[in-house]
């Protein structure tokens, strides 16, 4: 753990982890292995240029590490409101069964009109958010 404290100490030098709050971080961080923690802080330091009061730097560190990627449900909304316009295949990292529902419900408001267009893919952007995130 002490490589990739003395990057983020680098990194963000007005920054310090408390001797209190060391306990913590290896507490929450004890799953990673030490190449993992390294990786994970390097990926936090490319991605925030600074660290913000409330930042879950932990959960931040942690999911770089072990590589977990945190969905963009409005991008894959948006892509799918596209696809399915097009009368084109879903990708299989896109809810097809949320897509699905979230273009049937947001057709049903619709008028049909081309000047309407940008409102049937907003409401669809929200349906598919709501019911894509709530899985």
């Amino acid at each position: 753990m002490a490589k990739g404290l003395k990057i983020l100490e680098s990194a963000f030098p007005s920054w310090r982890v408390s001797e209190e709050s060391l306990s913590l971080w290896a507490m929450m961080l004890a799953d990673l292995t030490e190449e993992q923690f390294v990786r994970g802080v390097k990926k936090f330091c490319l991605e925030h240029p600074e660290i913000y009061p409330g930042t879950n730097i932990i959960a931040h560190i942690r999911n770089y590490g072990l590589g977990i990627k945190k969905r963009d449900l409005k991008a894959e909304a948006t892509l799918a409101y596209a696809l399915i316009r097009a009368n084109r295949a879903l990708p299989n990292d896109i809810d097809a069964e949320a897509a699905n529902e979230a273009f049937r419900l947001a057709m049903k408001s619709s008028t049909g009109m081309i000047a309407d267009a940008m409102w049937d893919e907003r409401r669809f952007v929200d349906l598919y958010i709501g019911l894509a995130g709530a899985r």
